[in-house]
């Protein structure tokens, strides 16, 4: 049983909440009032969808509010009981974004979340998926309940539709399209089967083999043959190239001599134009760098020395600055005075004021002297600092003189410890190659040339011979696998001529088979719903005229039937407005136990249309007195007032001013 519903921003709803019971649930309301929303509304919390989101008659973003304000978002909240269980789900979905979040608990603890996971709980808790909720027991308006009014001959296709056994049928007219589609395939393929055998000659795949085992013969011998050349090729080279990596040693001992030679020749002269430059001995030069050294550190000495002395004066020479302004900001207060003294606190004549400021003036003058001194001091500094960092460069060139000098000196050495190596050197490749030259026969490069040159030749010459056999062995070959690819069609096609004719005969069996089991369905539904009817009708119909009701099938459609004195007869035609009512609601009530026998929930959208005066009342009598005894709950959405007395629950009236865009309110009636 649905306990409670809660709706934000769901399309008129701005923050509408319901509480249902057990019994007929009452929503009354004008067209536009946010009726069937509500309905909508439970149908999503429960599966995540509802009729026209499912027909994509309407999108998730129309179902948000857009009017008086556009929101964002909408969420709905829902309540129910089942089998003593309380549980609540919650769906809130995003403009753009779809349902952003789901959730269901049980007994206030979490379950699950995720819009699939909580559909799936629904479902499992419930034991009726989305299809079987929205076909049994929720119908929008103009549903089931206009059973009668649905023109004979479209009542099976209906209800089949319903009991989704409208499926057999288009199962079977699947199988005849197949069966069809494979008769002219079957046929097609004997057409081929018989050109085959009137144009194939498959027995000469046997003499296409011989011959292609007779040329791999042939290469064979070929191919052993220029193994054999091969080899012999092989060595000859490899001798060649030893001998060829002599002569090539010899030529490179003869140009590694010559550039030793260069070499030599050159720090030759290397060597005595160093001797030229060095003025001075390594010792003299390392006596003359320890000096500089030396010379460099004391002027640093000195240089920190004076930097000191210059901090002090120029802290000093600013003290006086600081001073002087302080006096003459004194000097400047003194002359504005009136009255007082500022500094004895006694009355300040001509006198007294005129000795303060000669007073203070001195000490000026004084301190002025001071700083005059001071700025003389550091401009001595600064030029002895300037002096010294002049030295200093002079110092630092001399220095890197002598390090040339010294590095001059040290490449000297160098050049003479190279000159003595690259003579030893020259010594040992000028004796390697007499050696070399004395051993090389350049008339054995000749010979074994020779012979590779007429190896070549030969091996080219069975190289085209067996390149020519190939070629005729693919030929053979492509004509041979042609063949067998024909054989194999044949052959196929043979197989899946018969293969298929099996087929076609299972096919006609699955065919009737479907009929047969679509006919069974339709009389076990119409044997569970009358048995249903004839309970329900005893209840909602007190009277003795209309003792039964059936719902049967004639002349191949479906058809309501009162039973009257012993004989059925159709409903329409001997039927009142309110029996018609009646009988109609006993069907629906009937559907709903037989479709959904674990839920026994009922939902009513505009169940008024076509009715008359008495046949409303009479509607809304048996929803508030008889129909509990049979569903635990029901929902009626009505635009008629006349419906409110069928409440045996909650009772609300929704309203909503839509030449104003104003949301809708919701009024419990008590």
């Amino acid at each position: 049983m649905i306990t409670g519903l809660k709706l934000e921003n769901w399309k008129s709803h701005s923050d509408s909440e319901f509480e249902f019971g057990k019994g007929t649930n009452v929503l009354v309301g004008v067209m536009g009032s946010g009726k069937s929303s509500v309905l909508s509304a439970i149908s999503f919390a429960l599966f995540g969808t509802f009729p026209s989101h499912r027909s994509r008659e309407v999108t998730l973003d129309d179902i948000i509010m857009n009017r008086p304000q556009k929101k964002e978002e909408a969420k709905v909240k829902l309540e129910f009981e089942i089998e003593g269980q309380e549980f609540e789900i919650e769906r809130v979905i995003a403009r753009g974004k779809g349902t952003k979040e789901a959730s269901i608990r049980k007994g206030g603890e979490l379950l699950d979340t995720g819009p699939s996971r909580v559909t799936e709980l629904v479902e499992k808790y419930l034991k009726v998926d989305y299809n079987l909720f929205s076909r049994a027991v929720y119908a929008e308006q103009d549903g089931l309940d206009n059973f009668l009014e649905i023109r004979k001959g479209e009542r099976m296709k209906k209800i089949d539709d319903l009991l989704q056994i409208d499926r057999f049928e288009e199962c079977r007219s699947n199988v005849t399209t197949l069966t069809n589609r494979m008769e002219e395939r079957i046929k097609s393929k004997k057409k081929t089967v018989e050109e085959m055998e009137e144009q194939e000659d498959f027995s000469k795949i046997e003499e296409l083999e011989e011959e292609i085992g007779e040329i791999k013969e042939e290469m064979e011998e070929l191919e052993e043959k220029l193994e054999r050349l091969d080899e012999e090729y092989q060595e000859r080279k490899e001798e060649i190239e030893e001998l060829r990596e002599g002569l090539d040693e010899i030529k490179k001992l003869e140009n590694r001599k010559s550039t030793i030679k260069g070499s030599i020749s050159s720090l030759e002269d290397d060597i005595e134009s160093l001797k030229d430059e060095a003025e001075f001995s390594e010792e003299e030069v390392d006596e003359k760098l320890e000096k500089k050294e030396k010379e460099l550190k004391e002027l640093e000495n000195e240089k920190e020395v004076i930097k000191e002395d210059l901090d002090g004066l120029e802290d000093k020479q600013k003290d006086r600055k600081i001073r002087i302004k302080e006096i003459q900001k004194k000097i400047q207060k003194i002359k504005g005075v009136e009255g007082k003294c500022p500094v004895c606190d006694k009355e300040l004549d001509g006198d007294h004021k005129k000795e303060l400021l000669e007073e203070r003036r001195e000490k000026v003058s004084k301190l002025a002297g001071e700083k005059e001194k001071l700025e003389s001091r550091i401009e001595e500094k600064e030029s002895k600092l300037k002096e010294i960092n002049e030295n200093k460069e002079d110092l630092k060139e001399e220095k890197r003189s002598l390090e040339r000098k010294k590095e001059s000196l040290d490449k000297l050495e160098e050049k003479k410890e190279d000159l003595k190596e690259k003579k030893e050197k020259l010594q040992n490749i000028s004796e390697e190659l007499e050696e070399r030259q004395e051993k090389f026969d350049r008339e054995k490069i000749e010979e074994k040339q020779e012979r590779v040159n007429e190896i070549s030749g030969e091996r080219e010459r069975i190289k085209e011979r067996a390149e020519n056999k190939k070629e005729i062995m693919e030929e053979r070959k492509g004509e041979k696998e042609k063949l067998e690819e024909r054989k194999e069609r044949f052959e196929k096609y043979k197989e899946e001529i018969k293969s298929s004719e099996g087929l076609i005969e299972d096919l006609k069996k699955f065919k009737s088979a479907l009929s047969s089991t679509q006919e069974q369905l339709r009389t076990k539904f119409i044997e569970a719903v009358n048995s249903t009817l004839t309970k329900v009708w005893g209840s909602l119909y007190p009277y003795d005229d209309f003792s039964d009701l059936r719902f049967t099938i004639k002349e191949g459609d479906y058809e309501l039937q009162f039973k009257n004195k012993g004989s059925w007869q159709s409903v329409e035609g001997i039927a009142s407005g309110g029996e018609r009512t009646s009988a109609c609601l006993a069907l629906r009530i009937a559907f709903a136990l037989v479709l959904a026998p674990n839920l026994r929930w009922l939902v009513l959208d505009e169940p008024t249309h076509n009715l008359d005066r008495q046949a409303v009342k009479d509607l809304s009598e048996l929803l508030r007195t008889s129909v509990s005894e049979f569903v635990d709950q029901v929902f009626l959405i009505t635009h008629n007032e006349t419906m409110e007395n069928a409440a045996s629950s909650h009772l609300y009236k929704l309203n909503r001013d839509k030449h104003r865009d104003e949301p809708t309110e919701v009024e419990e009636i008590t």
